[in-house]
């Protein structure tokens, strides 16, 4: 899921799909070491296209605000 984004971040020198990239993965790495009963790694894994799309959504955004 990463791959996309950070291609995106690197050539257009975007900062919010790489920023969000790591907060999703980053919750994801610490649920696996939570206690809590609801686990958001299965529902990261079955909805991962639909987050993939906010991320480029906002960097769509993110890319029109700066060079507009």
């Amino acid at each position: 899921m990463g791959a996309l984004p950070t291609y995106i971040a690197v050539r257009n020198r975007l900062r919010s799909p790489l920023l969000l990239t790591v907060l999703f993965t980053g919750y994801c790495f610490w649920d696996s070491f939570s206690t809590s009963m609801e686990s958001f790694t299965p529902l990261y894994y079955g909805v991962w296209p639909f987050l993939l799309a906010i991320i480029l959504l906002v960097g769509g955004v993110e890319y029109y605000l700066r060079y507009s």
